[in-house]
C-alpha cells in the first residue's frame, strides 16, 4: 500500500492505530468523518503486518483533536481502553518473574507496535520510575499520546493489581500544569495519586516493593493475540533483537540530548561500552553507524516535514552547531539540508538511504 511505505522512518503498527481508533468511537465521537478527512478506512488497516508512517498518524490525531473540540482527547480516550487481547502483554506476563522484569521486557517490545516511542525503567530513591516518552514532531500530538499512553499503563497496573498492592506513589508529566480547573480535575480524577507537572520526564513513580512484586501474572485472564505477518513472527519468536533494542533507545537518548555508547549500554543492560561494541559487531554493526542511520532518518523527517531551523534540528539532533551539522548532512545525503527541503517541497524525488 503506497501511503504506508515508510522508507525506514519511524512507524505505527496498523493494530494500535485500529485500537485507538476504536476507542475515538467507543467513546462516542464520529468515527467515519474524521476517516473521510484523512483519506483513511478500517479496511486499510486490518492487516497487522503494515505499518503506518508517524507524519500520517500525527495529521490523524491533530484532525481528530480539531473534530472532537477536547484539547485532553488522549487522556478521555484512555479510560477504558486497555483490551483484554493484548499483542504484547500475554506473552511477556508469561516470561516476566516480577514486576521489574516485566515493566524492563516491555521496553524491549515496544518498537513491535510504535518505534516512536521508549519507556525505560529509571532508577529514583526508594524504586523507580516506569518512564514514557513520545518521539514525534507535533508538540499538541505529543501531548495526546502521552495522555493516552499513560492512562493506558494505568489500566495496565490495576489491570495486574488485583490481589496485589500495585499503586503509582506519584505521576509525573513533562507537561505544564493545565489553566483550566476543569482541565487540572481530569488529570487528578483520572491518575488518583499526586501529579507533578513540568517534570523532567512523564512516567510512574513506583516503590521498591512494588517493582519486587512476584505474584504470578501467567494466571492473569489475559489474551495473547493472534497476529500476522512481521509484527506477530518478531513477537512469538521473542523479538531478542539487539539491534532493534539499540535503535529505540539510542533514539530516545539523542533527543535527549545526550547520545553515548556507554549509556546505551546502560539502557540496554549491557555490561558496559565494550561489550556492546562486541555485542553490535557480532551482528554486523556498530554505535556509530546505527547513530549516523537514526540521525539521517530524523533530520529527514525534521527537513520534509517540519519549519524548524537548521540551528533547531542541529540541537535536536545533538550536534553542536548548526555549520556541523550542514556538513555531516552533506557528506551523507550528497546534498545539503536546504536543497534536500527544497526538493521536498517541490515533490522531487530526496535522495536514497542507503549503507552510510
Amino acid at each position: 500500500m503506497e501511503r504506508f511505505t515508510t522508507a525506514g522512518h519511524a512507524t505505527f503498527s496498523t493494530l494500535i492505530v485500529r485500537h485507538c481508533l476504536e476507542c475515538y468511537g467507543a467513546q462516542g465521537y464520529p468515527l467515519p468523518p474524521l476517516l473521510r478527512e484523512v483519506g483513511l478506512s478500517m479496511e486499510e488497516l486490518a492487516d497487522n503486518s503494515l505499518r503506518v508512517p508517524l507524519v500520517l498518524v500525527e495529521t490523524l490525531i491533530r484532525k481528530a483533536v480539531e473534530f472532537s473540540d477536547e484539547p485532553e482527547l488522549g487522556l478521555r480516550l484512555s479510560m477504558g481502553a486497555f483490551p483484554s487481547k493484548h499483542p504484547m502483554l500475554g506473552l511477556v506476563l508469561q516470561i516476566c518473574p516480577d514486576l521489574h522484569a516485566l515493566l524492563r521486557t516491555i521496553d524491549h517490545f515496544e518498537h513491535l507496535v510504535c518505534d516512536a516511542i521508549s519507556s525505560p525503567l529509571l532508577p529514583e530513591p526508594g524504586g523507580g520510575c516506569w518512564s514514557f516518552e513520545y518521539f514525534g514532531i507535533c508538540p499538541v500530538v505529543q501531548q495526546q499520546v502521552i495522555d493516552f499512553c499513560l492512562g493506558f499503563r494505568l489500566e495496565f497496573l490495576q489491570a495486574l493489581a488485583q490481589d496485589m498492592a500495585i499503586q503509582p506513589r506519584m505521576i509525573f508529566l513533562r507537561r505544564p500544569e493545565p489553566a483550566s480547573p476543569a482541565a487540572l480535575a481530569l488529570y487528578k480524577e483520572r491518575f488518583g495519586c499526586p501529579i507533578t507537572f513540568s517534570a523532567l520526564h512523564n512516567g510512574f513513580s513506583l516503590s521498591k516493593e512494588t517493582l519486587g512484586l512476584k505474584a504470578g501474572f501467567s494466571s492473569l485472564p489475559m489474551e495473547f493475540a493472534s497476529l500476522s505477518g512481521t509484527l506477530g513472527r518478531d513477537l512469538q519468536a521473542g523479538a531478542s533483537n539487539l539491534v532493534r533494542s539499540a535503535r529505540l533507545s539510542l533514539r530516545g537518548l539523542l533527543l535527549e540530548g545526550r547520545p553515548s555508547r556507554e549509556l546505551l549500554a546502560d539502557r540496554l543492560g549491557v555490561g558496559g561500552g565494550r561489550q556492546l561494541h562486541r555485542e553490535l559487531a557480532r551482528v554486523g554493526t556498530s554505535y556509530q553507524e546505527m547513530l549516523d542511520e537514526l540521525r539521517l532518518d530524523m533530520a529527514m523527517d525534521f527537513l520534509q516535514n517540519t519549519q524548524l531551523t537548521l540551528d533547531v534540528i542541529a540541537d535536536r539532533l545533538a550536534f553542536q552547531e548548526g555549520t556541523s551539522f550542514s556538513r555531516w548532512f552533506r557528506r551523507k545525503a550528497a546534498m545539503s539540508p536546504s536543497r534536500f527541503r527544497e526538493r521536498g517541497a517541490a515533490g522531487l524525488p530526496g535522495i536514497k538511504k542507503g549503507a552510510l
